[in-house]
């Protein structure tokens, strides 16, 4: 798949093309993230995985709950998608990320990002009853 920049200066590659719709603004979502954080040389250092945690990430789409990036990134995924997400520092953390486990790297303020995400489910827009076989 090709490397999408848009004018915010966030680049992305779709990994998978979902099937299901977009999340409509305000809905609440529910991903999957693997966020990392690029060292010198282009090492990627995880520092929040969503699978390994065991629980997703949830959050309303458009509504400034989330960083930037991820909330424009994810906004025009469709259900089921998978996106690599190469946030610039403008659109990311800003304030940073303290480490959360020793292993886990700290991320500083206005450092860009690569975030990993699946969009999982828009609650909401479940299936009719009457669409249900």
């Amino acid at each position: 798949m090709p490397l999408v920049e848009t004018k915010s200066g966030l680049k992305y590659r779709d990994i998978e093309v979902g099937q299901g719709p977009r999340p409509p603004k305000g809905f609440q979502i529910t991903v999957n993230a693997v966020m990392m954080v690029p060292r010198p040389g282009g090492e990627l250092i995880t520092f929040v995985n969503s699978l390994e945690r065991g629980f997703p990430i949830e959050f309303r789409i458009g509504t400034g709950s989330t960083i930037k990036g991820i909330d424009e990134g994810v906004s025009t995924m469709r259900l089921g998608g998978i996106r690599r997400l190469y946030i610039p520092g403008s659109l990311s953390f800003p304030n940073g990320v303290k480490a959360t486990s020793p292993s886990a790297p700290t991320v500083p303020s206005g450092s860009p990002v690569v975030v990993d995400v699946q969009l999982a489910y828009i609650s909401g827009l479940d299936m009719e009853d009457d669409d249900v076989e």
